[in-house]
């Protein structure tokens, strides 16, 4: 049975935001996340190097919110900045991590810390993350769950299906304060923040999905990940694009490769001989063929069909 630390329950959360020439949609993000019903104890703020008006939108709240301000004189990208921004965070906190261009359901950080307390031990990292509603620039919904928009709405959200495709979305994830320890130590180079927290959590903590999306994840020209107006394929131009793929590409999962590789260097001795030998065997398919990779996929997956349903 689960101990329950009363520190915990009580424990505040601190939002952390990175920024860069967000002034066209800050402001929408800023307010949906003061009209949380959970208060956050502190927003950190850390801009990299803006040259457009997010600095002056930020400083309009900053009187009437717990906004701390840090501006880099120079751009030192998105993965740099969270990890600066986690740095300025009280340690005793719980952190949401928050885009600059989204908008925040009013009950996103009330049920994710909820889901936080039922996981919680004392001495384990804990994440909880949410699925999202896709939408364009100007808040026209595409597609009422990302999980559906990316496929992973079919299938258990575990360390095994991780290794095969990120599915922990970082502007929906809370994390405890162990946690935060581990992110401060992530390895600077080629890897999204999000990810190496998804690996941290199923690899060595507890984990929480949660079904109900609870942020508008906008779509525009200047996203780093996606594309406005993404339609979903269709299962014949998804079986297309895997022919395509069986025929000339031989990078298939490369991304994937290299972050168990980091994951596993870093974390060796403190992993389970399940999670070891899923790793290890995972790594093995680096230099096969696009279809025994595949085959690979399929045979991991083979017990992990099933809605990833608040578990």
């Amino acid at each position: 049975m689960t101990r329950i630390n009363m520190d915990r329950i009580q424990r505040p959360i601190t939002v952390v935001m990175a920024t860069h020439n967000g002034a066209k949609y800050i402001e929408a993000q800023l307010l949906s996340i003061f009209a949380q019903t959970v208060t956050p104890d502190e927003i950190i703020i850390c801009d990299d190097a803006s040259s457009d008006e997010t600095i002056t939108l930020i400083k309009k709240y900053q009187d009437q919110a717990q906004i701390q301000l840090f501006q880099n004189p120079v751009n030192i990208g998105v993965v740099a900045n969270f990890k600066k921004a986690v740095s300025f965070a009280k340690a005793v906190n719980d952190i949401a991590f928050s885009d600059q261009d989204d908008v925040w359901q009013p009950n996103k950080l009330a049920i994710l810390q909820a889901a936080m307390r039922a996981i919680e031990q004392d001495d384990q990292p804990c994440l909880v993350y949410s699925d999202l509603q896709l939408v364009d620039k100007d808040l026209k919904l595409i597609n009422p769950s990302f999980w559906n928009q990316l496929n992973h709405h079919h299938h258990q959200h575990c360390f095994t299906t991780l290794l095969f495709g990120n599915f922990v979305t970082g502007c929906t994830i809370l994390i405890n304060p162990l946690l935060r320890n581990y992110f401060l130590s992530m390895p600077d180079a080629n890897i999204l923040h999000d990810v190496w927290m998804a690996f941290v959590g199923y690899g060595l903590g507890n984990v929480r999905a949660i079904s109900q999306p609870l942020v508008l994840y906008r779509q525009h020209e200047k996203n780093v990940n996606y594309q406005e107006g993404s339609v979903k394929k269709s299962k014949w131009q998804e079986r297309l694009q895997k022919l395509q793929m069986l025929l000339t590409d031989q990078r298939y999962l490369q991304e994937e490769f290299y972050i168990a590789a980091q994951f596993l260097e870093q974390y060796h001795a403190q992993l389970s001989a399940d999670k070891l030998a899923a790793l290890h065997n995972f790594i093995a398919l680096k230099n096969k063929s696009y279809g025994q990779k595949y085959r690979a996929l399929k045979k991991a997956f083979q017990h992990k069909w099933g809605k990833p349903s608040d578990y």
